[in-house]
């Protein structure tokens, strides 16, 4: 019995398992909160997810409400419903927009206004505000319209 001991002990001391053994007095990872939920898709309304997920990629779902070109051509941004404007965009960086227009019949601004879009994309800060940034049109995908039945 000794024997069995001494070496578990000497597997514990030698073998690795003291990192284990570390790690359990830690709280598990199941305890925490996540920051990217199951099935990986957020809602653009959920802007602390969004805010925890800065610097990696994210798939976000929203309403677009509309858009905005910089006059110098510098950005294409586009704004969500359910959210102060500004607080989350998805951002087109000018040396994308040509390519991602391109994507859209050479019109991105058009083709997502008042849609239903799902954008994936590295989240960024820009002023302390997270972004989803553009970069190819297939990182956009717009949700087919439903027709209204009266």
């Amino acid at each position: 019995m000794r024997i069995a001991t001494l070496a578990l002990l000497g597997t514990i001391t030698f073998g690795g398992v003291g990192i284990v053994a570390r790690a359990a007095d830690d709280k598990p990872a199941a305890s925490q909160p996540t920051s990217k939920p199951a099935g990986g898709v957020v809602e653009v309304t959920d802007l602390d997810t969004i805010k925890a997920n800065v610097g990696k990629e994210l798939t976000v779902h929203g309403k677009c409400s509309g858009t905005y070109k910089s006059r110098t051509g510098s950005v294409i941004l586009i704004n969500f419903e359910g959210i102060e404007r500004g607080a989350f965009v998805a951002a087109v960086p000018k040396e994308n927009i040509e390519a991602v227009n391109a994507g859209f019949d050479g019109d991105i601004t058009n083709a997502v206004k008042d849609k239903t879009l799902t954008i994936t994309g590295p989240i960024k800060l820009y002023h302390d505000k997270p972004e989803v940034v553009i970069s190819k049109p297939e990182q956009v995908k717009i949700e087919a319209e439903t027709e209204k039945k009266e």
